[in-house]
């Protein structure tokens, strides 16, 4: 990560018109300015654009709002740099409010279209992985190795050592490994579910192979059962056939006699109809006889009808024709009224208009007598609209210029209050200040008593270490006597054994080096042997009592160090007591540098606002529009006083409008007062001679002449109606004697017919019923044969049950055969799959067990501290003139035996070895300092890292004129392994030894702001 460019607004100490930071020229640079004035929230910006972090209070969970400068609501970060090719840009930002509002972009540069694209992702939290995916590297790392941030130098030495093993693995990139563990073991996992998925499905085929041979004996017993009980069933089937056969020819006689039944029903029915039916023609005939016998009574009866029908049509005829001509004496009536009525109406009209206009010249010449009044007041009023229109654009204007002037007024109040609050945050911060700085005797108090205290438990420790150490070569004596002592044991068990060998005598060769053996020699091998015997004898005896004389001495060292155990427990307490202490001194040393910046700041504060010279601009703002209102004499009672008679001469208008209507009435109406006179003449000429409808009542005389002519009598008519009604029926007397004559020979006949059929259906009936009574006697042997089909279907359908299940069964084992067949065909391909996955599943855990923290990324670790420590060595010799060393221990032998990981620093220079914390405030800079470059190298070199920068922010105020000439000089060294190296610090001497720096200057007004000196 190679800075290009930073912007920022309302960061810390910076406001909102901060010019952009462009690195692209810079190489080594130094950050120069006065302490408080904002040379770390340069460095605080970065950190927070990319991780969202920075330096924040003890509780803080984000520091956000502490980031925020005093009296801003909002503040953004923009960040642009190079990442191996590609160039980047993070816009963070963060609005106050209730929990606080933040915002995070991610963008990338593209070529092609010469402009950034965004990679922001749906949340930041999303976006916020996405930006340490491609620095692979957090927020902790990068100030533990590229950042050493401002009093955090120690930052690295002073975490445990399995933080510090966790730091460098991220420098090492070493998280790649656990990603390729985590997939190491769920290969694992999942080639073990396979092993066991294949184990338990061979189990599975070999306990169904067990089963091959008795399914296929089921197979063969199944196939005979079938075989037997089909041959059964046809045998039933061929009894059925002959039963079926005779059921048959009893079924056709039963439904002959069916017929039969039918039949019988049938000529039943016939004949009862056909009686039925002779009863009625009976009755006819002799209805037709007693017609027949009145016919001449009938027809001289009927001619009389005859004549009064004829003589009732005529009436009728006149009726409707005097019915007719009153209608139209009717319609003619009601024209003439029409007419007469409209004639009326219209004259009524015009008389009404002519009382309208005679009431309208009366009404108007009231209204014309004003006509100078109201011509004079509608003059005053357009005059004085005139002036209102003037002086609204005045008050248009003077509206305008007040607005303006009220805001720059409340932004002069805002700047005011801008101004008090960041003087009483400066306040808040003097009192905090002013209370840590007050603790700063108490911190050196305790420091040089945890000082004291732990110059003791040294001392104790260092005994302890001297009694460790003997103990240890107490143990390591015991442990070779005891070897030595096995080593002549096991020599004398070899010389007893040679010696029973020669003193047996049965051997004529050496059993040392196989030359012959005679007795001389044989006496002289056994007089050596005894006497290494003897010699080994005694050695053993002076070992035991060197072992026993070294294990007393141990009990009583053991006894020694127990004793003085409960107080090296303490060390770790003190050590870290006396590193809190300074830490709290050096906390308040720098609480005071910033109280004393604190009270300048409030000092300038209050100048400027009992002077009043804070924004200067708005206040000349104010002054012109002050003026301008002031040029402007609009005065508005003046305006307000001319609206008021506005709205008393506004009726004056209505009033003109009224009077121009009357004068236009007066004038119409006069004009059409003779038209009228005349219309109301014409009219009453008209109703005096009856001169309305002249054809309606011409039409009337003639309807009412037709209706004398016409000689309707109504009493006759009425008497001819009264005669038809006595003989109505005599006209159904002629009709059935009209019948009679015609139809009484063929009705004669057709008795006779049906006569002969009604005998001819009893003597069928006769027949039918003989049949019938035959077949229901001959009907009982149906129930012998329904009862012995039953039997033999019920037979059947057991015997075919046996065989659909004897089917089934053996349809399952045939099933079960083939497929015991196909598992057979499949084992051996099983059978490889889990050997297969065995062997993968050995694979995968030992790759497992490798890529783990104890596997490959130990080793790369342990083949990473020598590069560490020989670059550290060789900036701390320049530091330190070849006094000082640092040694880094990745393994720690236990008390108990063994040893543990870890990852010890210890430094050695003339006076020995001694822990870290035993080193002054410039010793222990160098030494953190030699640490952190060596660690950022580290980061700058390893391949799949991703930054190539150093940041150093202060930390040199403990060095002396050597000190800091060693200090540049180590920086020169490693500038060309950086492509950017930024040094903060605040002292004249050292700032001038670099080739371009930043300066920074905290302005009270407008915050701060830098610029770049080459």
């Amino acid at each position: 990560m190679i800075p290009v460019r930073l912007s920022l607004k309302n960061f810390l100490s910076y406001g909102e018109e901060v010019p952009p930071l462009d690195f692209t020229a810079l190489h080594v640079v130094c950050l120069s300015g006065d302490n408080g004035h904002g040379k770390s929230a340069l460095l605080d910006a970065m950190t927070w654009a990319i991780w969202g972090e920075a330096r924040k209070a003890a509780g803080d969970r984000k520091p956000d709002e502490r980031l925020l400068r005093m009296g801003a609501t909002d503040m953004a970060v923009e960040f642009e740099f190079d990442l191996e090719g590609d160039r980047y840009r993070i816009l963070r930002q963060y609005r106050a409010g209730r929990g606080g509002k933040s915002a995070l972009e991610l963008q990338i540069y593209s070529a092609e279209s010469e402009g950034y694209h965004s990679l922001t992702q749906p949340s930041i939290t999303a976006t916020q992985r996405r930006i340490i995916d491609a620095l692979r590297m957090d927020y902790t790392t990068f100030i533990n190795s590229v950042f050493i941030m401002q009093g955090r130098a120690d930052e690295f030495t002073n975490r445990s050592a399995r933080e510090r093993k966790k730091i460098l693995a991220d420098i090492l990139g070493l998280w790649r490994y656990d990603e390729l563990m985590e997939r190491a073991r769920q290969n694992a996992t999942i080639a073990e579910k396979s092993v066991a998925d294949h184990d338990w499905h061979l189990q599975q085929i070999d306990e169904a192979l067990e089963e091959q041979d008795a399914c296929l004996q089921s197979i063969s017993t199944l196939q005979t059962t079938i075989q037997d009980l089909s041959g059964q069933i046809e045998k039933i089937d061929q009894d059925v056939n002959d039963w079926q056969l005779k059921q048959a020819e009893h079924e056709t006689a039963r439904l002959q006699w069916a017929e039969w039944q039918k039949a019988f029903t049938d000529r039943q029915k016939e004949q009862k109809e056909l009686e039925g039916q002779l009863d009625r023609q009976r009755k006819q005939m002799a209805v037709y006889q007693d017609a027949l016998a009145e016919r001449d009574t009938i027809e001289q009866a009927y001619q009389a009808y005859q004549a009064l029908v004829q003589e009732q049509e005529t009436f009728n005829e006149k009726l409707q024709l005097l019915r007719q001509l009153e209608s139209q004496r009717a319609q003619l009536d009601r024209e003439v009224n029409n007419a007469r009525h409209e004639v009326k109406s219209r004259q009524q009209v015009w008389m009404t208009r002519k009382e309208s206009i005679e009431q309208t010249v009366e009404e108007t010449r009231a209204l014309l007598d004003q006509d100078g009044v109201i011509g004079k007041g509608y003059q005053d009023l357009h005059r004085a609209r005139q002036a209102d229109e003037n002086w609204d654009k005045k008050r248009l204007r003077y509206d305008e210029l007040d607005q303006q002037l009220r805001a720059r007024q409340d932004k002069l109040v805002q700047a005011s209050t801008a101004l008090q609050s960041e003087m009483g945050g400066y306040k808040l911060r003097i009192k905090e200040l002013e209370a840590r700085t007050a603790m700063i005797d108490q911190h050196q108090s305790q420091a040089n008593t945890f000082g004291e205290k732990l110059d003791q438990l040294r001392q104790i420790e260092q005994r302890q270490q001297e009694i460790s150490e003997h103990g240890r070569t107490l143990n390591s004596h015991m442990e070779v006597l005891k070897d030595k002592i096995k080593l002549f044991e096991k020599e004398d068990e070899d010389h007893h054994a040679t010696l029973k060998v020669l003193r047996r005598g049965t051997d004529s060769h050496c059993p040392l080096c196989d030359a012959d053996l005679d007795d001389r020699r044989r006496e002289t091998i056994e007089l050596n042997l005894g006497e290494n015997l003897h010699q080994h004898a005694v050695e053993i005896q002076k070992m035991h009592r060197g072992i026993k004389i070294a294990d007393d001495e141990k009990k009583q060292l053991t006894i020694l160090y127990k004793e003085q155990r409960p107080q090296i427990s303490e060390l770790q307490d003190v050590q870290q007591a006396l590193v809190t202490a300074e830490n709290a001194i050096q906390n308040a040393r720098q609480d005071a540098q910033d109280l004393r910046a604190c009270k300048e700041q409030t000092t300038a504060l209050q100048t400027r606002l009992d002077t009043s010279t804070f924004a200067p601009e708005l206040r000349q703002q104010i002054e012109i529009l002050q003026t301008e209102k002031h040029t402007l004499r609009y005065d508005p009672e003046r305006h307000q006083v001319l609206k008021n008679k506005i709205r008393e001469l506004q009726h004056f208008e209505s009033d003109k409008v009224r009077l121009d209507d009357a004068q236009k009435r007066q004038e119409q109406a006069t004009a059409s007062l003779p038209e009228i006179h005349e219309k109301l003449t014409a009219y009453e000429t008209q109703l005096a001679d009856h001169s309305y409808a002249p054809k309606a009542c011409a039409a009337l005389k003639d309807v009412e002449q037709r209706i004398e002519t016409l000689d309707y009598k109504e009493s006759r008519h009425q008497d001819v109606q009264h005669r038809l009604r006595k003989i109505k029926d005599i006209a159904d007397k002629k009709d059935q004697l009209d019948q009679a004559v015609r139809q009484y020979d063929t009705a004669k006949t057709a008795l006779t017919e049906r006569e002969m059929r009604v005998q001819t259906l009893r003597d069928e009936l006769h027949r039918l019923s003989d049949r019938i009574k035959s077949f229901e006697e001959n009907a009982k042997e149906v129930d012998g044969i329904d009862r012995e089909l039953k039997s033999l279907r019920e037979n059947r359908q057991a015997l075919q049950k046996d065989v659909d299940q004897a089917n089934r069964r053996l349809g399952a084992e045939q099933q079960k055969a083939d497929r015991l067949k196909t598992m057979a065909a499949t084992r051996p391909e099983i059978k490889a799959l889990q050997q297969q996955a065995a062997k993968d599943q050995q694979v995968y855990e030992k790759l497992t067990v490798a890529f783990s923290k104890d596997g490959i990324p130990a080793l790369i670790i342990e083949n990473a501290i020598p590069e560490i420590e020989e670059e550290a060595n060789r900036i701390l010799s320049q530091l330190t003139g070849n006094r000082t060393q640092i040694t880094i221990e990745p393994l720690r032998n236990l008390k108990t035996g063994g040893t543990k990981e870890t990852l010890d620093i210890h430094i050695s220079d003339e006076l020995g070895t001694r822990p870290y914390e035993m080193f002054s405030g410039g010793e222990a800079f160098r030494i953190n300092f030699a640490l952190r470059i060596a660690l950022s190298k580290l980061l700058a070199h390893r391949a799949g890292t991703r930054l190539r920068s150093l940041i150093i922010d202060e930390g040199f105020g403990t060095q002396d004129s050597q000190g800091l000439e060693y200090l540049v000089e180590a920086l020169q060294s490693i500038q060309d392994d950086f492509e950017k190296i930024i040094v903060v610090t605040h002292l004249e001497r050292l700032k001038n030894a670099f080739p371009a720096r930043i300066e920074v200057i905290k302005h009270p007004d407008i915050g701060s702001l830098y610029e770049v000196v080459t």
